[in-house]
Formats: C-alpha cells, structure tokens, sequence
C-alpha cells in the first residue's frame, strides 16, 4: 500500500528545493506540475537531461491573498508573442480573471482547463497552445506527457496532467 503525505509542502523541510523567484522581472514559461503536498513533491519525477528546476512563486489570487505557489517543470523560452503580451499585461492595472481571458483572447489563446490554478502573475494556458508557447519545440501534449513521465512511478500516481504555466 502506497502511504500519501498530505502535509502542505509549505509547511515541510521538501519546500527548501524550490528556488525562490522574483515575479515581474520577465516572463517565464515552464510545462510541469502545480506541488502542493509533499506526496505532490514525491510523485514526480522529471528526467535531469531535460534539466528540471523546482520554483516557488510568491502570488495573489485573485481575492488578494497571499501564497507560496510551488512549480516542478522544464523552462522553456517565451516566444515573441509571450514577451509582447507580458509587456502588454504590465499596462493592465489591475489585472482581474476577466480582463486576463480578454487579454489571452487577443493573442489566440485560452485558459479554460485551469483557470481556478491561476493567480495574478501566474497563469496556467491550455495545453492545445503547447506548439504556440513552446515556439513548436513541443507539438504533442502526448509525447511531452511520456517524455516528463518516471517509469518507475506508478501509473496511477502519474495521472497529473502536465500545465503550462506562465510567470509574469
């Protein structure tokens, strides 16, 4: 039997492998998974030649609230049109859950899988623009899929679906 921690990984000694990241410098584009637990943090397993980074995000909901947001993925480079509508989110004060769909929408993009996952400087893009935010590095989810998969883990334990997070 598979023991589960559902300690909050803020609250244990596993949140100090999470580099701490200033938000708002630049954007930020990484493909991997949200960590909330320390079962979360165990699970996964990403390949080191794909060079894997651990971050935490200090972010607001969308209420103002304050919170440590944990990210285990691969960084990949923002694409122009990443970088124009970073600087094009700077102007946009403040910056509600509305105004942010109305924003995506300007640059073709969409939110709707894992919209409750986003804050206001982290936002969570819908996986069918995964060639459009990797600047085609990537163009099957499937295969990323299997690519950020541990063989060792068990399948069930892998049915975390992969995100694409973008860090303003």
């Amino acid at each position: 039997m598979i023991s589960i921690d559902e300690t909050n990984l803020e609250c244990s000694e596993e949140s100090n492998f999470y580099d701490i990241y200033k938000a708002g410098r630049s954007p930020r584009v990484l493909l991997g998974y949200k960590i909330s637990t320390i079962y979360d943090h165990n699970r996964h397993s990403i390949s080191a030649n794909l060079n894997p980074k651990r971050i935490r995000v200090l972010s607001k909901d969308f209420d103002d609230l304050n919170e440590w947001y944990f990210i285990y993925g691969i960084e990949v480079e923002p694409t122009v049109d990443v970088q124009h509508m970073f600087h094009n989110m700077i102007d946009l004060k403040p910056l509600d859950i509305t105004s942010y769909y109305d924003h995506l929408e300007m640059f073709g993009l969409t939110c709707d899988e894992n919209y409750l996952l986003s804050r206001k400087n982290i936002y969570i893009i819908d996986s069918r623009h995964l060639a459009t935010m990797t600047n085609s590095l990537y163009t099957s989810y499937n295969e990323l899929k299997k690519t950020m998969t541990d063989n060792k883990t068990n399948f069930y334990q892998n049915c975390d679906s992969v995100k694409i997070f973008l860090i303003v």
